[in-house]
Protein backbone atom coordinates (compact mmCIF):
# COMPACT_ATOMS: atom_id res chain seq x y z
CA UNK A 1 0.00 0.00 0.00
CA UNK A 2 3.19 2.09 1.21
CA UNK A 3 4.30 1.88 -2.90
CA UNK A 4 0.99 2.57 -4.69
CA UNK A 5 0.78 5.84 -2.22
CA UNK A 6 4.36 6.63 -3.35
CA UNK A 7 4.02 6.32 -7.08
CA UNK A 8 0.83 8.06 -6.98
CA UNK A 9 2.41 10.97 -4.96
CA UNK A 10 5.54 10.82 -7.62
CA UNK A 11 3.03 10.96 -10.73
CA UNK A 12 1.31 13.99 -8.87
CA UNK A 13 4.29 15.24 -7.93
CA UNK A 14 5.20 15.37 -11.72
CA UNK A 15 2.34 16.62 -12.93
CA UNK A 16 2.77 19.48 -10.86
CA UNK A 17 6.48 20.41 -12.60
CA UNK A 18 5.31 19.58 -15.93
CA UNK A 19 1.75 22.11 -14.96
CA UNK A 20 4.50 24.68 -14.19
CA UNK A 21 6.94 23.85 -16.99
CA UNK A 22 3.91 24.54 -19.24
CA UNK A 23 2.79 27.80 -17.24
CA UNK A 24 6.50 28.91 -17.55
CA UNK A 25 6.69 28.44 -20.97
CA UNK A 26 3.30 30.38 -22.37
CA UNK A 27 4.55 33.35 -20.00
CA UNK A 28 7.87 33.31 -22.36
CA UNK A 29 6.03 32.92 -25.27
CA UNK A 30 4.01 35.76 -24.38
CA UNK A 31 6.99 38.13 -23.04
CA UNK A 32 8.36 37.60 -26.02
CA UNK A 33 5.39 38.48 -28.37
CA UNK A 34 5.39 41.37 -25.94
CA UNK A 35 8.94 42.32 -26.56
CA UNK A 36 8.16 42.03 -30.64
CA UNK A 37 4.93 44.26 -30.40
CA UNK A 38 7.09 46.92 -28.21
CA UNK A 39 9.90 46.74 -30.94
CA UNK A 40 7.74 47.40 -33.94
CA UNK A 41 5.89 50.45 -31.93
CA UNK A 42 9.04 52.01 -31.25
CA UNK A 43 10.05 51.10 -34.92
CA UNK A 44 7.26 52.92 -36.01
CA UNK A 45 7.40 55.75 -33.46
CA UNK A 46 11.26 56.44 -34.36
CA UNK A 47 10.20 56.62 -38.03
CA UNK A 48 7.72 58.91 -37.58
CA UNK A 49 9.56 61.34 -35.07
CA UNK A 50 12.42 61.19 -37.83
CA UNK A 51 9.83 61.89 -40.66
CA UNK A 52 8.94 65.08 -38.23
CA UNK A 53 12.01 66.32 -37.41
CA UNK A 54 13.41 66.42 -40.92
CA UNK A 55 9.72 68.45 -42.26
CA UNK A 56 10.64 71.37 -39.33
CA UNK A 57 14.37 71.65 -40.51
CA UNK A 58 12.98 72.44 -44.04
CA UNK A 59 10.61 74.74 -42.59
CA UNK A 60 13.71 76.25 -40.35
CA UNK A 61 16.20 76.40 -43.90
CA UNK A 62 13.21 77.46 -45.90
CA UNK A 63 12.73 80.39 -43.47
CA UNK A 64 15.86 81.01 -43.83
CA UNK A 65 15.95 81.32 -47.15
CA UNK A 66 12.82 83.69 -46.95
CA UNK A 67 14.89 86.20 -45.04
CA UNK A 68 17.82 86.14 -47.36
CA UNK A 69 18.46 89.74 -48.34
CA UNK A 70 20.93 88.75 -51.11
CA UNK A 71 18.36 87.27 -53.07
CA UNK A 72 14.88 89.32 -52.26
CA UNK A 73 13.69 91.55 -55.01
CA UNK A 74 13.54 95.31 -53.92
CA UNK A 75 11.35 98.26 -55.22
CA UNK A 76 12.75 101.38 -54.11
CA UNK A 77 14.15 100.25 -51.53
CA UNK A 78 11.47 97.58 -50.33
CA UNK A 79 11.91 94.33 -49.88
CA UNK A 80 8.72 92.57 -51.66
CA UNK A 81 7.62 89.40 -49.82
CA UNK A 82 7.82 86.11 -51.55
CA UNK A 83 9.52 87.46 -54.65
CA UNK A 84 13.29 86.42 -55.76
CA UNK A 85 15.77 88.19 -57.98
CA UNK A 86 16.98 85.42 -60.61
CA UNK A 87 20.31 87.57 -61.31
CA UNK A 88 20.53 88.09 -57.24
CA UNK A 89 20.40 84.11 -57.55
CA UNK A 90 22.95 83.15 -60.00
CA UNK A 91 25.43 85.96 -58.05
CA UNK A 92 24.54 83.74 -54.78
CA UNK A 93 25.49 80.89 -56.71
CA UNK A 94 28.60 82.27 -57.64
CA UNK A 95 29.65 83.16 -53.60
CA UNK A 96 28.45 79.40 -52.48
CA UNK A 97 30.71 78.38 -54.71
CA UNK A 98 33.15 80.81 -53.34
CA UNK A 99 33.04 80.14 -49.57
CA UNK A 100 31.68 76.44 -49.27
CA UNK A 101 32.16 75.75 -45.95
CA UNK A 102 30.61 78.48 -44.53
CA UNK A 103 27.41 77.98 -46.41
CA UNK A 104 27.48 74.29 -46.12
CA UNK A 105 27.87 74.09 -41.95
CA UNK A 106 26.34 77.43 -41.24
CA UNK A 107 23.40 78.10 -43.77
CA UNK A 108 22.32 75.30 -45.97
CA UNK A 109 23.71 72.65 -44.10
CA UNK A 110 22.95 69.14 -45.68
CA UNK A 111 20.16 69.93 -48.22
CA UNK A 112 19.51 70.92 -51.60
CA UNK A 113 17.67 73.52 -52.90
CA UNK A 114 16.15 74.65 -56.24
CA UNK A 115 14.31 77.37 -57.56
CA UNK A 116 12.00 76.35 -60.16
CA UNK A 117 10.19 78.66 -62.33
CA UNK A 118 6.78 77.34 -63.52
CA UNK A 119 4.87 80.19 -65.60
CA UNK A 120 5.49 81.62 -68.13
CA UNK A 121 9.09 79.91 -68.99
CA UNK A 122 9.82 76.77 -67.39
CA UNK A 123 13.86 76.74 -65.99
CA UNK A 124 15.41 75.05 -63.10
CA UNK A 125 18.34 76.45 -60.86
CA UNK A 126 20.06 74.58 -58.41
CA UNK A 127 21.15 77.33 -55.59
CA UNK A 128 22.98 74.73 -53.22
CA UNK A 129 23.45 71.01 -53.58
CA UNK A 130 25.12 69.06 -50.51
CA UNK A 131 24.94 65.62 -51.74
CA UNK A 132 23.41 62.56 -49.79
CA UNK A 133 26.20 61.21 -48.07
CA UNK A 134 25.94 56.95 -47.71
CA UNK A 135 24.42 57.59 -44.30
CA UNK A 136 21.83 59.74 -45.21
CA UNK A 137 17.79 58.26 -45.24
CA UNK A 138 16.00 59.70 -48.13
CA UNK A 139 14.39 63.13 -48.02
CA UNK A 140 10.98 64.98 -48.18
CA UNK A 141 10.69 67.65 -50.78
CA UNK A 142 9.24 70.68 -49.26
CA UNK A 143 8.03 73.72 -51.89
CA UNK A 144 7.11 76.86 -51.26
CA UNK A 145 5.46 78.93 -54.05
CA UNK A 146 7.35 81.83 -55.20
CA UNK A 147 7.40 84.88 -57.29
CA UNK A 148 10.94 85.15 -59.23
CA UNK A 149 11.55 88.44 -61.06
CA UNK A 150 13.89 88.39 -64.07
CA UNK A 151 15.84 92.54 -64.00
CA UNK A 152 17.28 92.03 -67.53
CA UNK A 153 13.56 91.27 -69.23
CA UNK A 154 11.84 93.19 -66.22
CA UNK A 155 9.68 90.33 -66.31
CA UNK A 156 7.86 88.69 -63.08
CA UNK A 157 7.54 84.13 -63.23
CA UNK A 158 6.22 82.40 -60.58
CA UNK A 159 7.94 79.08 -59.54
CA UNK A 160 8.54 77.39 -56.65
CA UNK A 161 11.37 76.83 -54.03
CA UNK A 162 12.02 72.96 -53.51
CA UNK A 163 14.06 71.90 -49.90
CA UNK A 164 15.25 68.73 -49.33
CA UNK A 165 16.98 68.13 -46.37
CA UNK A 166 18.98 65.06 -45.94
CA UNK A 167 19.28 63.21 -42.70
CA UNK A 168 21.52 60.95 -40.59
Amino acid sequence: MKAKKKRTSLRKGQLKTGETIIVMIIFFILLAMGMVFYAKIQTYTSAQKKQEVQSLDAISLEQRIRHLSEIACSTDGTIVFDCYDLEKIKALQQVVLDYPLYYSSAVFQHSKITITSVYPVSAEIILYDSGASETSTGSQPYRTPVTLYDPVSTTYSFGYITVEVYTT
